[in-house]
């Protein structure tokens, strides 16, 4: 899915998102997309998921902190 095209769905959360490794790979084919470098709300945007929950994928929290 081309970074920038709208997703559709609840809360910006595309019914293609699916469990937590499609999620991973959505967002990394989205970042891999040509014409980078690409912001973290339009790679989340393009992968169908909420911002939030790609800010987690990519700073995962780290125990203890």
């Amino acid at each position: 899915m081309p970074v920038g095209q709208a997703t559709g769905g609840r809360g910006g959360r595309s019914p293609l998102a699916g469990n937590a490794t499609d999620k991973a790979l959505n967002l990394l084919e989205s970042a891999a997309a040509p014409g980078c470098p690409h912001r973290l709300g339009d790679i989340a945007a393009a992968a169908g998921v909420p911002k939030a929950s790609a800010h987690r994928q990519v700073h995962p929290r780290r125990p203890g902190r």
